[in-house]
């Protein structure tokens, strides 16, 4: 993967989020000891992020349990229930929210893929309150015939489901099951929480003990996606844009600025020459890196202009504060925000109204800037 490229994050569940690795071996061992067969910790370390469904079959096999595989399936689901995810000692292990709460301000999308039960990994993420930060699950209903991990597949239908390539994809997994199916997905891997080692996890990006580890967050940073998109008609450009910008280029290396030009709207005051000549002052005013951002016209005229707009300047995040442009951009690859105004004093509509009566427009528009925008407000 090429650095900036990532475009969504995936995690595992058991044993990376929550600690419920250390206490699955309750729930084999209460199956084993009501079937009369002894059990050792290491068939747990066997079956580690497979499917139920798979190691049912495996247990059946090589122990020779009379019951059906659906029987043992669904019993061993009650007991990891009742002794595991619903017991008072699962916990979220040390420093997943942080992680968490600093991939929600990212341009990134964000989905959990793990080898349970829906509702079991439903349960887990509100008991915790931490289901808001995915845009996606994909549990074990999911597969529908498919292969659980190590297999891609869960994978590739979770990447299928946010419309993003495989190459644009990072995996959180802790176990060597979890980092195989990733690596087949054709997906950068971290691995985090595992016991294992490092020697068993070839070719990942990362190997840490802990979501704590600070290289976890040095190496999501040199994935995330390097440019973002704003859009507006900017007539004229205010404080309520430029505190917008400052927000997009703490979460973005570069920004697009989207000038929309149409003529025949009679909102548009200024021409598309003067909005970029008040913006480049206002931005250079506010000590903006040059560098860091650059202007492309958009013409919404065309049909797929969406679609053209992005595969022309590509894009991760798309910053808006029109929640209609939702609705253009619904098969292009790529996050949508929408940033609140800084204030409803900061709007163009208000600099507008003043300038008409005359009034001062300084406490709303940027230093530098309004001197500019009175006199092209008079040459109108």
């Amino acid at each position: 993967m090429k650095l900036g490229s990532c475009k969504a994050i995936f995690f595992d569940m058991n044993g990376l989020l929550v600690n419920s690795e250390d206490l699955l071996p309750r729930a084999g061992k209460a199956f084993f000891s009501a079937h009369g067969v002894r059990w050792h910790d290491r068939y747990q370390q066997e079956i580690k992020g497979m499917a139920v469904q798979e190691y049912a079959v495996i247990w059946k096999v090589r122990f020779g349990f009379h019951e059906s595989i659906s029987y043992i399936v669904k019993e061993l689901k009650r007991l990891e229930e009742q002794l595991v995810y619903r017991s008072g000692q699962l916990k979220l292990l040390p420093g997943v929210i942080d992680f968490l709460d600093w991939v929600a301000v990212q341009p990134l999308r964000c989905g959990l893929v793990t080898t349970s039960w829906r509702d079991v990994a439903v349960f887990v993420l509100r008991r915790f309150h931490i289901r808001r930060y995915f845009d996606v699950l994909v549990t074990l209903e999911d597969l529908n015939g498919a292969h659980s991990k190590p297999a891609p597949d869960s994978y590739l239908i979770a990447a299928n489901k946010l419309k993003i390539s495989p190459k644009e994809c990072v995996v959180f997994e802790d176990s060597v099951t979890g980092a195989r199916a990733a690596k087949r997905a054709g997906m950068a891997c971290v691995v985090v929480n595992s016991t294992a080692s490092r020697r068993k996890y070839p070719n990942v990006g990362l190997f840490v003990r802990s979501f704590k580890d600070a290289r976890v967050f040095d190496f999501a940073r040199k994935q995330r996606q390097a440019a973002a998109l704003y859009l507006g008609r900017f007539q004229p450009f205010h404080r309520g844009h430029l505190w917008c910008i400052k927000k997009i280029l703490e979460n973005n290396q570069k920004l697009i600025i989207g000038l929309f030009n149409d003529p025949s709207d009679h909102r548009n005051i200024f021409t598309l020459s003067e909005r970029q000549k008040i913006i480049t002052t206002a931005l250079r005013a506010a000590g903006i890196d040059p560098q860091r951002w650059r202007f492309v016209v958009v013409d919404r005229s065309k049909a797929g202009w969406a679609t053209h707009l992005h595969e022309q300047y590509p894009f991760g995040t798309l910053y808006a504060g029109n929640p209609n442009l939702k609705k253009p951009f619904r098969n292009v690859s790529c996050v949508i925000r929408h940033l609140p105004r800084k204030a409803n004093a900061f709007s163009a509509t208000e600099i507008r109204k003043r300038s008409k009566r005359g009034e001062s427009i300084s406490t709303l528009v940027v230093p530098g800037t309004v001197s500019m925008i009175n006199a092209l407000f008079k040459e109108k």
